[in-house]
Order: structure tokens, then sequence, then C-alpha cells
């Protein structure tokens, strides 16, 4: 019996030449038919010898292959795997996604769900290490998604994110009447995510690190000049609490939250200590401090710590945690707005016209402490301890223990330095 032949040679009525099918020779069956070019059917059989082993047959048999190994019925998640996993080494995919990966879910809602309580292992992560981040920040990171991601992206998936991606946002920014701090927040809002996912596994890149940061400067705090400085401690207030608050930050740098969250069990009025526990903020109400650490700070003031213990005092809602500034609520203090609108009303008395009065924050009496501290030769490691800073910008050297000592020259250096606006009376 003759062998049979490995192609079949046939006409199509809508062409003049002969076709060529070969037959597979790892699994039954045939490729795609093919042109010869000849209308001849002798000459036609002569260039299908000549195409039987050419390198377009092997190409077309290994394609049948593929074809008939994605069409079996059994083939298992592992199997798909191994494919997707040569065809990336060998370059012919760039990245894949397995459905129940998890990788298998949309970019935004990824970065959505990671900005939010409840559903993000990141901020879990984060109130284990006593860092929570505020519920303002959390709404303006899911906002800034929305309004400025979900266009850029679509509906891409978490392991298709490319560079490429990262550059058209950054181009959009560009063009936007945006200050270069919210232009990098924005990014930041997306990016942080992508470095998360790519360190739990979920990318196969560090996009977070692919981006080069807008550039630009900061608006300087403005500090009390010494006249106003002078007078505002000096005068009286039309509201003795913002007063009262105003002084403590400008000896102590506390923040605004962190004078609100001040409570009875904070004051050491033996050692003129104040423990720096918590921070108050409207949305989140009683916070741990903005980096997550308690500290100590000094008030060697003892007319200050006294008027806060008067302060306490008259707080009319009883219980062992009252704040020291009180509200109408037993459960929230005053609001925070009040000290720096009774401020500025001090600043306006004084004659700064509206728009003057409105370049002082509540913060500028912290700046101002640690400017002044710091240039009237206060120990730096002193200062740091006492602010509960960390950032580069603000001192040059960070100490996260400050020694009893070290506290104790700073308290002498804020004596020198404001003891004499309260003597002789009591504040």
């Amino acid at each position: 019996m003759r062998e049979p032949l490995p192609f079949i040679l046939y006409k199509r009525k809508s062409s003049r030449f002969y076709y060529v099918m070969f037959k597979l020779e790892n699994g039954p069956g045939y490729t795609s038919g093919r042109s010869t070019g000849e209308e001849n059917r002798t000459k036609a059989f002569r260039k299908a010898c000549q195409m039987l082993s050419g390198p377009a047959i092997k190409a077309q048999e290994m394609s049948a292959d593929v074809r008939r190994l994605v069409s079996r019925r059994d083939l298992t998640r592992t199997d798909a795997e191994a494919l997707l996993s040569g065809l990336e080494a060998r370059g012919l995919v760039r990245s894949y996604v397995l459905p129940g990966d998890g990788a298998d879910i949309v970019a935004v809602d990824y970065a959505l769900d990671f900005w939010t309580r409840g559903k993000s292992r990141y901020l879990a992560e984060q109130v284990r290490a006593g860092k929570t981040p505020g519920t303002q920040v959390l709404d303006a990171h899911r906002s800034a998604i929305r309004r400025h991601w979900a266009e850029v992206l679509g509906g891409k998936l978490l392991a298709d994110v490319t560079k490429a991606d990262l550059d058209r946002a950054l181009d959009r920014l560009s063009g936007l009447a945006l200050s270069f701090h919210s232009k990098n927040k924005i990014m930041e809002a997306m990016t942080k995510p992508l470095g998360y996912a790519y360190r739990e596994g979920l990318m196969r890149e560090d996009l977070s690190r692919r981006w080069v940061r807008f550039k630009g400067s900061y608006r300087k705090r403005e500090v009390f000049p010494p006249e106003i400085k002078d007078a505002l401690f000096r005068r009286e207030w039309k509201d003795g609490r913002a007063k009262l608050a105003f002084m403590l930050s400008m000896t102590t740098g506390m923040r605004c939250g962190e004078i609100l969250a001040l409570r009875g069990e904070d004051l050491d009025m033996e050692k003129g200590r104040i423990h720096v526990r918590h921070s108050w903020s409207a949305k989140d109400g009683l916070k741990s401090t903005k980096n997550g650490d308690e500290r100590t700070a000094v008030c060697p003031i003892p007319s200050l710590m006294a008027a806060l213990a008067r302060q306490l005092e008259l707080n009319p809602h009883g219980g062992e945690n009252r704040f020291v500034f009180w509200g109408r609520l037993p459960e929230k203090p005053i609001d925070g707005k009040t000290f720096l609108d009774a401020m500025r009303e001090e600043l306006a008395r004084l004659g700064l016209s509206r728009e003057e009065a409105a370049r002082y924050e509540f913060h500028s009496c912290r700046h101002d402490f640690i400017t002044t501290m710091v240039h009237g030769g206060a120990r730096m490691s002193a200062v740091q301890g006492s602010v509960g800073h960390k950032t580069k910008e603000m001192t040059e050297h960070y100490s996260e223990h400050v020694r009893e000592e070290e506290l104790d020259a700073l308290g002498r250096d804020v004596a020198g330095l404001y003891g004499a606006y309260f003597l002789p009376k009591v504040v």
C-alpha cells in the first residue's frame, strides 16, 4: 500500500492557483491552506514538496499545536501558568493575570480599597504600628483617584498598569493649575498602592519608584515679628481660652489638635511637663499624634500650668478624663477654629489688615517656637523631642529619646525667653 502523501492539493473557486494543506506531525489534522502560486498541478506538487521542510510549515505546525492545546477541555490552571510563563520568558508576553490572582482586580478599585478602612490591609498594618491616617487624608486620596486616575487608567487590571500610564498622568497634571504639592499628592494617591502591591507580589515591577516628583517651593510659614508677638502676649484677649492656647503653643510648640486633646491626666503639675498622648480631629475624634508617638513637652512657667489647671476645673461635665479646653458636649473639646479666629481678631485689633492677619495660621505658633528656641541656642535634640518632629526640613538631626537633663535645660531656655510675660501676675 502506498504511503499517503503528507499534504493535500486542492483548488478554491475564488482562485486560479492550487492550495496546499500539510499533515501535522504531532497529531491528527492539517495546517491551514496556503497558496502555491501555481496554476499547473504538476508545478504545484513540486512547490508543495519544496515547502514541506520550510520554516513556515514548522511555524504553522507549532501554531496548530498551541491551538490544539488551548482547546483541550482538561487544560488545568497549572498548564496555563506554565504556558504563559514560557511565553513571558521568551519576551512574547509582558505580563499576565490568572483568574483569582490578587492582581485580577481593576487598578482603580484596588487603590480605592487601599485607602478605605475595613478593606485595606495596609491601613490595618498602620493601626498596629500606632499610626492612623486621618479621615480627611483618606477622603482626599480617594477623591484624587476618582478625579484624576479613573480617566487615565480606565478599567485596566492592576497587573497591566505600566510606566506609560504614570507618564500620562504626569502629563495631564502638568497642564492643571495646581500647586506642585497638590500634584505630588495626587500621584502618591495611586503610586503608594502600586508600590504596596509590588511588595505583596501582586505586580512584577515597583512603579512607585518610576516617576519624577514635581518640584517647587513651599510657602514660607510666617513667624511673628517681635513687636507683634510682644503685643499678643501682653494684651487682654476677648477670648481668654484662645489666648491660653496661643501661649501654650508659643512656649511648647504643641499643635492645635494636640492642645484640643489635652485632658487632666496629661498635666504633670509638679514637674512642669505635658504628656502629649493624643490629637483631636473633628472627623476622627481623639486619635494618636501625627507621627503615632507619645512625647513630653516642657512647660516651665508655673502660672501657665496653673492656668491650664484652672481651665480644667471649669469643665462642667465631670469625669476623670475631662478635656482642658472643653466644649458643650463632654465627649468633645472646643472647636479648634475658635483659636485661629480669635488670634486673627487680635491681630486686626493691633492694626493689621485682614489680608495681613490671614497670613498667620495657628500653626505659626509652633513654627515660631521652634525658630525661636533653635536660634536662641537651645539644644537641637531637646527641641526635636519636645515638638515630636521627624522631618529633615525642620531639623538637622532627630533623637528619639530625650534625656531628662535635656528637658530641664530646655525648660530653662523657655523660661528665660518667655518668663517675663507671665510676671508678676498669674495668667
